[in-house]
């Protein structure tokens, strides 16, 4: 897959309490919180049979890393080659959607992904780090005011986590 610096990228390593991911351009093999970019998997029927499909719940960012953490969860392994086999236009389909629309969903999933798949210690700061989105976000309201879309975008993600907004925004 292409990013926007038209590098090779293969995954990532997750991070938790971030509101994106970040991928690598340097293929590791098989590690410890990795994940491939949903772009182009090739996943066993066996992995459906186990864990299902990709929670529809996100819609759009994090729904591989999620679907790759289940599958590891389940005993199985992530691997990535090297040899680029597909070419993906990263941000392609999203453009029309605008970046304050974007920044919603970022936010809005990244608190989904860690409320399911985060270890203990991130599920317990889950609540703090919402807090501190909420309140940079009112903060740069005031100090910012030309940029009310993006931190109004923001604000809304965080709180259609908790009331329960999933999917794709309408």
């Amino acid at each position: 897959m292409r990013d926007k610096g038209s590098r090779t990228v293969y995954g990532g390593k997750i991070s938790w309490l971030k509101p994106e991911l970040h991928h690598n351009s340097e293929p590791e093999t098989v590690a410890p919180k990795l994940y491939v970019i949903g772009s182009c998997m090739l996943v066993k029927k066996e992995v459906f049979e186990k864990i299902g499909f990709f929670d529809e719940r996100y819609f759009l960012y994090f729904e591989d890393a999620d679907f790759n953490v289940r599958a590891q969860k389940a005993g199985f392994r992530i691997k990535i080659i090297q040899e680029k086999l597909v070419s993906h236009n990263v941000s392609s389909s999203t453009k029309s959607l605008g970046s304050p629309m974007l920044l919603r969903y970022h936010y809005r999933n990244a608190h989904l992904f860690n409320a399911k798949n985060g270890p203990l210690w991130a599920k317990a700061l889950l609540p703090f780090w919402s807090i501190y989105v909420i309140l940079k976000q009112l903060l740069k309201l005031v100090i910012m005011p030309q940029k009310w879309k993006f931190s109004t975008a923001i604000l809304a993600g965080v709180f259609d986590f908790y009331l329960g907004k999933f999917g794709k925004i309408v």
